[in-house]
């Protein structure tokens, strides 16, 4: 396998994991219980197992839309920065997914401190990405 696609797929693991242990930490801070793949398998009736695994294949798929989309074409600077908006997008695509697929009933367990916390995540989430991936991985001789 390319390095440069172990890079992606090393990279969305690992910020996907310091997403997961945000959401972990977040009720220690006063913010609700999060976990995304809790949310994932009970919005698709599945075990909690598939859940987690899909969880962490969005992270990846996002990392690598990271490196496609956004990090070659972004004019930002400051990676931690590209990185958090890129979190903030996702967080957006989030919200909308789980707008479509929901049904309205369901959005009472959603809070503001709820959408805060996955703002939040996903800023993380983003913020390591970046700061792993680099301003440009075309350019970034450790991603060949």
């Amino acid at each position: 396998m390319n390095s440069r696609i172990q890079r992606i797929i090393l990279s969305g693991i690992i910020g996907t994991a310091a997403m997961t242990v945000f959401a972990t930490i977040a009720p220690m801070m006063g913010m609700p219980e999060m976990s995304p793949a809790k949310k994932i398998s009970a919005m698709l009736k599945l075990p909690l197992f598939i859940g987690w695994v899909m969880h962490f294949m969005m992270g990846i798929i996002f990392t690598f839309l990271y490196v496609i989309l956004w990090a070659d074409h972004c004019k930002i600077k400051y990676k931690w920065l590209k990185g958090g908006i890129f979190g903030v997008m996702i967080f957006l695509i989030a919200q909308i997914l789980m707008l479509i697929t929901q049904p309205m009933n369901n959005f009472d367990i959603m809070t503001v401190a709820t959408m805060m916390g996955s703002l939040v995540g996903h800023i993380v989430f983003g913020i390591v990405v970046a700061m792993i991936m680099g301003n440009s991985c075309r350019t970034n001789k450790y991603c060949n």
